[in-house]
């Protein structure tokens, strides 16, 4: 493991355990039976409304480790998705786009067009003025559909990028064999006990997961 990172001892959410109720960081005991508790609950005593349960630091492990392995399925689940997505025939943003923008090459062509009709006089002044109102209008729309297009595949390209690279960082760390110091740093923000059956883990992904679950959502409408 890389150096400061200790992988097969300690507490691997050492400085990353809060109490749910004051927002303190949770004292360690690693002594024979290691436990994390508020120390704010003991050195206030009747005063402090946090929870005085001194936690089992395996069972916090093993909850954290859980619910991260399950997080990070939802993100292999849309890796999967994706890599299938690259290998079809064609993108459906990226076919339209290429269809618009074959149209506006077409219309640009016939604004070309209708000047040259009007500058040899085979159109009158009023028909060119208004071709040409009604070809930049469309332009403009067809425009504004293609750089949507654009910002879509974007989007698209950059959350599967991000996606693979927060899967290989998993995989490369042997997130599915154990819970370490150096996955916690990797993946996991902050970890809040409430009491004994509450415990809230926010990771350093959660915005791509929900990023990610959202694009998904947004397909399956």
């Amino acid at each position: 493991g890389k150096a400061g990172f200790r992988n097969d001892a300690g507490f691997s959410l050492k400085g990353k355990v809060r109490c749910g109720n004051c927002n303190l960081l949770m004292a360690y005991d690693g002594n024979a039976t290691p436990v994390v508790y508020c120390s704010h609950a003991v050195e206030s005593g009747n005063k402090s409304k946090c929870d005085r349960t001194r936690h089992s630091a395996l069972k916090i492990e093993g909850a954290v480790w859980y619910a991260l392995r399950q997080q990070l399925r939802l993100l292999r689940e849309a890796e999967v998705k994706a890599q299938a997505k690259k290998q079809q025939v064609g993108n459906p943003i990226s076919e339209n786009k290429h269809k618009l923008e074959k149209k506006l090459e077409i219309l640009k062509a016939e604004r070309i067009r209708q000047y040259e009709a009007y500058a040899e006089n085979i159109i009158t002044k009023e028909v060119h003025l208004k071709s040409k109102a009604e070809l930049a209008a469309e332009i403009d729309r067809i425009t504004a559909i293609c750089t949507q297009a654009q910002e879509m595949l974007h989007t698209e390209n950059e959350l599967a990028e991000q996606i693979s690279k927060t899967c290989d960082s998993a995989d490369a760390l042997g997130v599915d064999a154990n819970m370490t110091r150096e996955i916690a740093e990797a993946f996991v923000d902050t970890v809040y006990i409430y009491d004994d059956e509450r415990i809230e883990v926010k990771f350093l992904f959660d915005n791509l997961l929900a990023r990610t679950m959202n694009e998904s959502e947004k397909k399956a409408d």
